[in-house]
């Protein structure tokens, strides 16, 4: 990941940022930044929930042709 770069072509490393947890709010991914906001939830099981829905949606619902 250390050769990441931005849309303009400079260096942008991966990285995870905490954001506050609201409930119905899932991690987001911004691949222009190669960042995931990721929520702080108030439990591990839930947020192994969030990221097993993103999982199952990403396999079933989105497509790139």
């Amino acid at each position: 990941f250390k050769g990441l770069t931005s849309y303009d072509g400079r260096l942008c490393p991966f990285s995870v940022k905490a954001i506050s947890h609201v409930p119905g709010i899932l991690p987001r991914a911004h691949a222009c930044f190669n960042r995931i906001d990721l929520p702080l939830y108030p439990t591990k099981a839930l947020m192994e929930e969030a990221l097993l829905m993103l999982v199952q949606m990403d396999m079933s619902e989105f497509t790139i042709v």
